[in-house]
């Protein structure tokens, strides 16, 4: 690893959330070091954590205490994480359907958030600014995986972005993205022109790291298949700078589960190593920016 990704890693983003008497490091800290923990720890670890959660939900949360009513289930019933699994599950449908109702009554700072939208339509929900630590802190541990550390340029082939945010907030995640050596690029609306943009860019500043939705990343494996002059032995998507034609071990990091045969479509046009995140249930995913 370089100098500027240690300085990245090490300094300013510790700092940046240290002053702001956020999180984030110490979930870092203990992501990387419960990683390494048994089945059992990390069980005892996920009830010690969804207990007191649970309590918040049925005291504070108005759709969930109907929900669970509807169906016949008490706050004392919730003993274990056997009988959590007994919980009905929350679908896209009624958070869209009843956002508001999903607020906990007793938290006044809650932050408006939504998915990529690669189902078609994103879905919007609030977070905590404590669950925004906990997230951006299990994506860049996740992402250190494939090999490549903040601070190392990457290229995102993300989803709608969230809203029209002031023009401070633009300036302040361009500063941000810029600061972490990340290019973000809406893939919702995609075209021959969008993917001859990108491959364009990922020619010329051959990034470190791709990381995408599968139906973006699958869209622009197509359409690097189907054109003349876009072969897969031109992309020059490699972890050291160095042109090694064939040879080249890009990392692709897909954000969505994909069957062995999609992988291997990857691996065989960009002759790249893919990764699959499975971190789903841990956190949402996206790319951290400022909040």
């Amino acid at each position: 690893m370089g100098l500027y990704p240690q300085f990245i890693q090490q300094l300013v983003l510790p700092l940046y959330y240290g002053i702001r008497g956020r999180h984030y490091a110490r979930y870092r800290r203990l992501l990387e070091h419960s990683q390494w923990w048994s089945r059992e720890e990390l069980l005892a670890f996920q009830w010690s954590q969804l207990s007191p959660l649970l309590d918040h939900v049925f005291a504070h949360v108005p759709y969930y205490r109907l929900k669970y009513a509807v169906a016949g289930i008490e706050r004392g019933d919730i003993r274990t994480l056997a009988d959590f699994a007994r919980l009905p599950v929350l679908t896209r449908e009624e958070i869209r359907a009843h956002r508001e109702e999903l607020r906990a009554v007793n938290v006044a700072q809650l932050l408006p958030h939504a998915t990529g939208g690669s189902s078609g339509s994103p879905t919007h929900f609030y977070i905590t600014r404590d669950s925004y630590d906990w997230r951006t802190a299990a994506t860049h541990r996740a992402y250190s995986w494939s090999g490549v550390g903040l601070g190392q340029l990457t290229l995102y082939l993300w989803g709608a972005p969230i809203g029209t945010p002031p023009r401070w907030k633009l300036a302040k995640i361009r500063t941000f993205n810029a600061l972490q050596r990340q290019e973000i690029v809406s893939t919702f609306s995609q075209s021959p022109a969008l993917w001859q943009r990108i491959y364009a860019w990922q020619c010329r500043h051959r990034p470190a790291l791709i990381v995408g939705y599968v139906s973006s990343l699958e869209a622009y494996a197509e359409y690097l298949a189907a054109h003349e002059g876009c072969t897969a032995s031109k992309v020059c998507v490699i972890p050291n700078g160095v042109d090694v034609d064939r040879r080249a071990a890009a990392r692709c990091h897909a954000a969505a589960h994909r069957s062995l045969a999609r992988r291997a479509c990857f691996q065989y046009l960009w002759f790249a190593r893919v990764y699959v995140d499975r971190r789903r249930m841990q956190r949402p995913l996206g790319p951290a920016s400022p909040r």
